[in-house]
């Protein structure tokens, strides 16, 4: 057996939704021409209709950002002569104010103040505004994490394809009022334990993709944000993400936490119930069509799944109920039959299924290596096709503390009605040794377009049957929210460019533009795994096109950002500069004609070693080269002018947007401390440098302010300084003076080490001897003198 590493990773998701709030605003004018209105408080009080208390099921806080003129309403308060003060406070209803219906509430209080013109407290009652309150939504989220992840094994020498393993997040409101805007940001899985330095790395996908495009071109960045739009009362929402791993392995162990932040911390605003992990073998579906999760609730040696999570049972405001899956059943009649070059008869594998009961839900694992390199089409129960996910083949086991074990197994899980015995086809195809890819995409111009698209191009990497190029293969998100099959009925698929000489396959899909109208964040999928080439080979992954489709998509450019950046990997003293433009700026348009450098006021002309590329997002661009233009020391300033460049956008429109960046090079350390000396100076002199305090305190004026200060001493015959003190001194402050105590008796060596804002450093030193013990003397053999 293999030596076992555990690698330990963290996915950070971070929920977001809409929830119910209130805002109040108090509104004061202090009338006195020349004295504040001071102590100033605000008492609120929530009532119900029965003018019971209830200010305790609301979560009150203040927002002093929104407050104007009036500096508090806590009794501290204080409003200027002849000034119009408010403040605004915001209220959020917590569980228990409206948990089933809607209720209304009364929101009043008293205000309190000392009033300017007598100098006595007034206090005001304020009249009750009704509100009403509906119910909130309570979540309970239910993570399926695939077991299983597959990669490349380490110990083969060939190098194994990545397989993504599911992430799926079913979220579930049995509460009363609808979850609104509910949407997931998902971070990227970190590495957070990995004791024998295992060389593995983890990534996390969206919407099952090897690989996306941005703005028409490759992009490797994977996407974390998940819109689940308003999750009704009673209803739910399913998120769902793919996990790829560098080596392939299993996960061991799972859990899921999560943290409720808010302004105050409290706990009883919360909206989410419960988070729960369940170990997923497969993601399939009921008889009904309804999405279902297979896991290993039960730890088991085998691993074997035994609960089926289906999304039907998480309705209606009930606890959802997980169905039982039993495998305790005989398979038998088991037939391959290897088909012919007929289509019509295609490759089969046929077996019979008895169940030990009925009125059950049953999962079957049969090893069957004859079906190595082939792949399901689709599995019959009789002559009904049961869901295509429900049957699946795996090429490998990964049994718990041991090593792979390379074997093809079919596996499924299905409903018996009774305990009768049921026959089952599965349908074959043997996979080909060429598979189809998406290359790129037309028809999107620029990452920001101002028109709806009539249609988008599709490259492959080959010819395809159009046949097989159909909405089910496609996929579009307009702001998070997937338009519905439905809605993609009305698109075709024609065929524009089949050029085998120049290798160019390009298909048109059409009738887009009703889909893409509206304004907004547009996010096109097109799968290649369900599409076939002209000899039969299917791809194995998809591909992604993204644009923003704005009516004021060319409203200009501008810079939103522009830094000096050391990057990972560089030289001392290398960087670049990183300017970010907001709006569908040409990237042609960017150049180095728009940067001027100065030193002290200078120009430093640059030269054609300074260069620009673009970054991984639309309008990230950086520029290299600059620093063998700044080498000395001076305050440089680097000015970017989006005129000079010839910066336009997309629609031709030119932009006068200016940004510039200033920073100083100092390599010259601080000079030498002037009069440098301790005071009180005891010796025979007030500058030998003999001294019997230990308290004592180092004087001298520091050669410029703005210098970190640190005292060290060193005893004669020692080779190292031991630090005393510190001191970070202000811009312009040269005064020194900073108490020591000295630790030791004798010959000491007080080092006066001054540090400036670049690091640079100057050490001066003092030589003093310590002597605290006092003189004694004794007397002998006096002379008598009585």
């Amino acid at each position: 057996s293999s030596v076992c590493a555990q690698v330990t990773i963290k996915i950070s998701q971070t929920v977001s939704l809409t929830r119910e709030a209130f805002e109040g605003t108090l509104t004061l004018f202090n009338g006195h021409e020349n004295k504040n209105m001071t102590n100033v408080r605000l008492q609120l009080v929530v009532t119900d209709a029965f003018g019971k208390d209830c200010t305790d099921l609301f979560d009150i806080s203040e927002l002093p950002e929104r407050f104007v003129e009036l500096t508090a309403i806590d009794g501290d308060g204080v409003l200027g002569p002849k000034k119009t003060g408010s403040a605004t406070v915001r209220f959020i209803p917590e569980n228990a104010a409206a948990p089933v219906a809607s209720k209304t509430y009364f929101f009043g209080g008293i205000l309190s103040y000392t009033n300017p013109f007598s100098d006595e407290t007034a206090t005001i009652e304020l009249t009750a505004v009704p509100l009403e309150v509906f119910p909130g939504p309570r979540l309970q989220m239910h993570y399926f994490l695939q077991r299983d992840i597959l990669g490349d094994d380490p110990l083969t020498e060939a190098i194994e394809p990545c397989y993504p393993a599911e992430l799926s997040a079913l979220v579930y409101n049995p509460g009363y009022g609808d979850a609104k805007n509910f949407r997931i940001d998902s971070g990227q899985p970190k590495i957070t334990g990995n004791d024998k330095g295992l060389l593995i790395d983890f990534a996390l996908w969206d919407y099952d993709l090897n690989e996306s495009t941005l703005n028409g071109q490759p992009n490797s960045a994977p996407l974390g944000q998940v819109n689940l739009g308003t999750i009704k009362a009673g209803g739910h929402g399913l998120a769902q993400w793919w996990m790829t791993a560098s080596l392939q392995g299993h996960f061991v162990g799972m859990s899921a936490t999560y943290t409720h932040l808010t302004s105050n911390g409290n706990p009883d605003i919360c909206l989410i119930d419960s988070v729960d992990i369940h170990e997923l073998h497969r993601s399939g579906q009921d008889l009904e069509g309804n999405t279902a999760f297979l896991v290993n609730d039960i730890s088991d040696p085998q691993d074997t799944p035994d609960t089926l999570w289906i999304g039907k049972n998480f309705a209606n405001g009930v606890d959802p109920a997980p169905v039982d899956v039993y495998d305790a059943c005989t398979v038998s009649g088991q037939v391959f039959a290897a088909g012919s070059e007929d289509p019509a008869d295609p490759p089969t594998y046929s077996f019979t299924v008895t169940p030990d009961s009925g009125s059950a839900w049953f999962y079957v694992n049969i090893p069957k290596q004859v079906l190595a390199g082939y792949e399901i089409v689709s599995t019959a129960r009789g002559i009904e096709d049961i869901p295509f996910r429900n049957c699946w083949l795996t090429d490998r086991t990964l049994p718990e503390g041991s090593d792979p074990v390379y074997e093809t197994r079919l596996h499924m899980f299905d409903y018996f009605p009774s305990a009768d015995a049921q026959d089952y086809v599965v349908t074959l195809r043997k996979k080909p040794e060429v598979t189809l890819e998406v290359v790129s995409f037309g028809g999107v111009d620029g990452y920001v377009v101002p028109t709806a698209l009539p249609y988008v191009d599709v490259f492959f990497s080959d010819g395809i049957r159009l046949s097989t190029f159909t909405t089910a293969d496609v996929t579009l998100r307009r702001q998070g929210q997937l338009v519905s099959q439905q809605e993609l009925g009305s698109l075709t698929f024609e065929k524009v460019a089949e050029d085998d000489a120049n290798e160019i396959y390009q298909y048109r899909i059409g009738n887009l533009g009703a889909l893409t109208m509206e304004d907004g964040f547009y996010v096109l999928t097109v799968q290649a795994a369900g599409i076939t080439n002209r000899q039969g080979a299917a791809g194995q992954a998809g591909r992604q096109v993204m644009w923003v489709k704005s009516t004021a998509a060319y409203g200009g450019v501008s810079i939103a950002r522009m830094e000096k950046v050391v990057v990972d990997g560089v030289q001392e003293g290398e960087y670049q500069v990183d300017i970010d433009f907001n709006g569908a700026v040409e990237a042609a348009s960017v150049s180095r004609d728009g940067l001027t450098l100065t030193r002290d006021g200078q120009n430093v002309p640059l030269g054609e070693d300074v260069v620009v590329s673009v970054g991984e997002l639309p309008g990230q661009f950086s520029f290299a080269g600059i620093d063998a233009y700044t080498c000395g020391d001076g305050v440089y300033r680097l000015r970017f002018d989006a005129a000079a460049s010839g910066i336009i956008d997309q629609g031709g429109n030119a932009s006068a947007a200016t940004k510039e960046i200033t920073w100083t090079i100092d390599t010259t350390p601080p000079g030498h401390v002037d009069g440098l000396h301790i005071v009180v100076d005891d010796g025979s002199s007030a500058e030998d440098g003999v001294t019997w305090g230990r308290k004592k305190t180092v004087i001298g004026v520091l050669p410029e302010g703005g210098l970190k200060v640190e005292i060290l001493y060193r005893m004669t015959g020692a080779n190292v300084s031991a630090p005393l003190t510190s001191r970070q001194f202000a811009a312009g402050e040269t005064a020194m003076n900073i108490p020591i105590t000295l630790p030791v008796d004798g010959a000491i060596t007080l080092t006066v080490r001054m540090t400036d804002a670049a690091g640079n450093s100057t050490d001066d030193s003092l030589n003093i001897f310590l002597d605290t013990i006092p003189l004694s003397a004794q007397f002998a053999d006096l002379p008598d003198v009585s």
